[in-house]
């Protein structure tokens, strides 16, 4: 196993890339805008005062190790496969957290959690690439976007909780029967499968849903809607 590549340099935009096929590890204080086409194997970063971090990575799968922020957006494309196995935080109000699987599926294995009105963006493209949710997605009032290339499931403790909305868009299906907790719920499904949403939260609006022609929908929702 290769070791982790620690950096700890000041950040800065750089023509250079990094390149392992272990953990590369980032502590910084200003930011971290890694967005050339580095080739690691793992992530894990900490930033502590302001600015961004974001990652641009081309390997077969990133394991993503842990992410906390404090200052600015998180940002994750990677071309194949996003594990995430440490928690991924963002400490800083209305700032965004955003994980791409370009060509791969999203899998999220650890807990997401975004900040007030901070959004939480989940994307994989590319032929039938899934979103997995494994664990904890949550925000406060910001809205949880997920869209896929394939299904959107959930499993384990894997949920979407937020006082803002919930958007899926996905092409086989979206089985979302965790403990999810959110205001508003917007579907499409444009393939094949089904979309089932379990939902507990006061009041949920429905803003639309759209399967394909002949896929059932599902809402069981504890509460008015």
């Amino acid at each position: 196993v290769s070791p982790p590549v620690p950096w700890a340099a000041p950040p800065h935009s750089r023509a250079g890339v990094f390149s392992s096929d272990g953990r590369f590890t980032t502590p910084s204080s200003t930011g971290q805008p890694l967005n050339a086409a580095n080739p690691v194997g793992g992530f894990n970063a900490t930033n502590t005062n302001s600015g961004a971090i974001s990652l641009t990575n081309s390997k077969a799968t990133l394991a993503v190790t842990g992410i906390n922020q404090t200052g600015g957006s998180v940002a994750v494309n990677n071309t194949g496969n996003i594990t995430t196995s440490g928690a991924i935080t963002n400490n800083t109000a209305g700032q965004a957290i955003s994980l791409t699987s370009t060509a791969g599926v999203l899998t999220i294995g650890s807990a997401v959690t975004g900040l007030d009105s901070g959004a939480i963006n989940l994307t994989s493209t590319v032929g039938s690439n899934s979103i997995l949710v494994q664990d904890l997605v949550r925000t406060g009032t910001g809205s949880i976007t997920g869209v896929s290339a394939g299904a959107i499931t959930e499993s384990g403790a894997g949920a979407l909780r937020t006082d803002g909305s919930l958007t899926t868009t996905s092409t086989t299906g979206q089985t979302l029967d965790g403990a999810n907790a959110v205001s508003s719920f917007n579907a499409i499904n444009t393939n094949s499968g089904a979309i089932s949403l379990t939902n507990t939260k006061a009041t949920l609006v429905v803003t639309g849903i759209t399967p394909q022609i002949g896929g059932n929908i599902t809402v069981n929702h504890t509460g008015d809607v």
